[in-house]
């Protein structure tokens, strides 16, 4: 048997990579759910029961927000003529249409998946325990968990064919018995190895097992007489009925004081991730960080289109040629960072253009004392076909444009009176350079605050205000020279986004 809690760990860290930098963390710290370490640590899955209710807040939450959007979506084609599709139908459809809306699915997904294991285990269901593994094992493979990608389905396998070679062992695992009952409780079934590490819990007390793994003697001794030692404490509690009164049937989550925290939860993270921008409602084909509203490189859309399909691919692949040549061949990585960016190493191509130069040096500087060359004529010529004064690798080298300022002021007068205007046109992106933000926190209400005041005393000091922006067409010279500057963070400014502190 696979270790079920260790299946679900790497479960929860596989997850946890494709959600790094989504804005998650900040909407838990937001709503008081955990804190901006608690939370961080839930993408690598630090304290696995932490992260499964973490994860059970989330499910809700983006399900509630799902079948919100499909409300407004049955509302709008309510009164038309045209037939409003199912839901299935409905979220197909969308997934092509959106990345915001393919990533937030395929999150929900997978938490699905994951928390319909963790029922199997709780319920002693084998046949959900390997109708989850069989959903779960492409994700694995999708999220590059090559170990548990490789042995995963062999398990499975095994487990799929237990009636045919082992149709006892197939019965009991039926009745339940592939999982550990320790209590009567409902719901409260646990994998082996889960039972093993309580085990061990009880066995190493306070001081733990530091110093037994270098001594050979003293770690077989622990190994043989610790599940003794730990019947023995089970055995005493139960004589000495000091959990008499913990016993039950109901669940410890059953409780009306359980359930009501969980809603209160649920609740508060649902109102947050709607003031961020329901992601199911995204419109654009753009994909978004919830917090801070980061647009991930296009080449991320195609990344979350195809994701859970190459791990479905991969996973069939490996299912037909699982034979001893093809199983420990390396297993091909997937691009999984949705919302890195990537920018250009300009630093290291300029590196590189200095090397490539000093061996070039090099290598002539030689030959020219072994020939007796002139080394002043040598030097004299260039040793690029493009000079580089001003060129770098055949593209032109830009000026500063504000140096023509102070040129431009050279030849011509300023008045030395204010001239009287009917029309003002000022240049936006100088306005918003030179009113800096003061107080407000979002920029509604730095628009509010500092600039619209700044607009109508100029409307009210001429007839006519233009403000214009500059717009980089494809086919400018502008649009060339900023292309030179390299990739930066491209972010969608909304009305609730917070204004940068520089």
């Amino acid at each position: 048997m696979f270790g079920g809690l260790h299946i679900e760990m790497t479960a929860l860290k596989s997850i946890g990579s494709m959600r790094a930098d989504c804005g998650r963390t900040n909407a838990f710290a937001e709503v008081d759910v955990a804190s901006s370490g608690t939370a961080d640590s839930f993408l690598s899955a630090t304290n696995v029961t932490k992260t499964r209710q973490a994860h059970q807040v989330t499910e809700c939450s983006l399900f509630q927000l799902l079948k919100k959007v499909y409300s407004s979506y049955l509302a709008e084609h309510s009164d038309g003529d045209e037939e409003a599709s199912s839901f299935v139908e409905w979220w197909d459809s969308r997934k092509k249409e959106s990345a915001q809306f393919a990533f937030w699915f395929s999150i929900l997904n997978m938490e699905l998946t994951i928390l319909t294991l963790v029922r199997a285990f709780r319920e002693g269901n084998f046949n959900l325990y390997r109708e989850s593994l069989s959903e779960l094992i492409p994700y694995l493979f999708a999220n590059n968990n090559a170990n548990y990608a490789r042995w995963l389905p062999i398990h499975l396998r095994d487990m799929i064919s237990l009636e045919k070679q082992y149709s006892e062992v197939a019965r009991e695992f039926h009745n339940g018995n592939f999982v550990v009952h320790k209590t009567d409780r409902k719901f409260s079934a646990m994998a082996i190895d889960q039972a093993h590490e309580q085990n061990n819990a009880v066995i190493k007390g306070d001081g733990g097992a530091v110093g037994l793994t270098e001594d050979p003697s003293a770690l077989r001794r622990w190994m043989v007489a610790g599940p003794e030692i730990s019947k023995f404490v089970a055995d005493y509690e139960a004589v000495s009925g000091s959990k008499e009164a913990k016993k039950g049937s109901h669940h410890h989550e059953q409780s009306p004081t359980a359930q009501t925290a969980f809603f209160e939860k649920v609740q508060r993270l649902t109102s947050v991730i709607e003031e961020m921008g329901n992601p199911f409602s995204e419109e654009s084909t753009d994909l978004l960080s919830l917090d801070t509203k980061d647009i991930a490189d296009p080449i991320a859309t195609l990344l979350v289109a195809s994701h859970l399909e190459e791990g479905k691919e991969q996973f069939q692949t490996f299912h037909k040629h699982k034979v001893s040549q093809h199983f420990y061949q390396p297993i091909k990585r997937n691009n999984k960072d949705f919302f890195k960016t990537s920018t250009d190493p300009t630093e290291k191509s300029e590196t590189q253009l200095l090397k490539e130069d000093c061996q070039l040096f090099s290598r002539l500087f030689i030959s020219c004392q072994s020939r007796g060359c002139d080394l002043p004529e040598f030097f004299k010529h260039e040793n690029q076909s493009f000079p580089p004064p001003l060129s770098k690798r055949g593209k032109l080298h830009v000026a500063t444009k504000s140096d023509l300022v102070d040129v431009l002021q050279t030849k011509v007068e300023l008045p030395d009176t204010k001239p009287e205007t009917d029309v003002l046109i000022v240049d936006g992106a100088f306005l918003v350079n030179t009113v800096t933000p003061r107080t407000p926190k979002t920029f509604e209400e730095y628009a509010r605050q500092d600039i619209l005041p700044k607009v109508q005393y100029y409307s009210n000091n001429y007839k006519r205000t233009y403000i214009i922006f500059d717009v980089y067409h494809e086919s400018s010279l502008k649009f060339e020279a900023r292309s030179k500057r390299g990739k930066a963070i491209r972010r969608r400014v909304t009305a609730k986004s917070k204004t940068p502190t520089n």
